[in-house]
């Protein structure tokens, strides 16, 4: 996870600075490809990269290190193995996406633009298909169905079992 928060970070930090891949690369003295592989969040990364990269970027390291609220709930999500967990954790990023104060449009593009792209929804725990908007069967166990309305969870009873 890690690895990912760093790619993430430093995709993040690089576009605000301004700067190219090839720019920040030279600028860290890092060969491209290499850069390329780290911001991709592929491999491991050694600590002396991070500190070139930080230099570069005028910033301390453990920036390009911390993970933000929105990637731990994220991760959250990845990380759910069973149906209350992963309710849970849709629950708490859709609180803190309100605590955003958006719209109804600028959520959706917020979770197209943040979420969407990020979670690979067919790995969740018994994934079904998407559908083609916010509400409906997203994932099932047994006997309960986790369904989905405004970006927000609820767990059902099956009535097909």
């Amino acid at each position: 996870m890690l690895k990912n928060i760093l790619a993430q970070n430093l995709r993040a930090v690089r576009r605000a600075a301004g700067l190219t891949q090839a720019q920040l690369a030279e600028a860290a003295e890092i060969s491209l490809s290499t850069f390329i592989r780290i911001e991709r969040g592929e491999g491991s990364c050694a600590i002396d990269k991070v500190e070139a990269l930080a230099k570069a970027l005028d910033i301390k390291p453990h920036t390009l290190l911390e993970a933000t609220v929105m990637q731990e709930l994220i991760a959250a999500i990845k990380d759910a193995t069973d149906l209350d967990t992963l309710a849970s954790a849709i629950n708490d990023l859709a609180d803190h996406v309100d605590g955003l104060g958006l719209g109804p449009y600028e959520k959706g593009t917020f979770y197209d633009a943040q979420i969407d792209h990020i979670v690979d929804w067919t790995e969740l725990p018994r994934w079904g298909e998407m559908p083609a908007d916010t509400r409906g069967i997203y994932s099932w166990d047994g006997a309960r169905s986790l369904w989905l309305e405004d970006y927000r969870a609820s767990l059902t009873d099956r009535e097909d079992v």
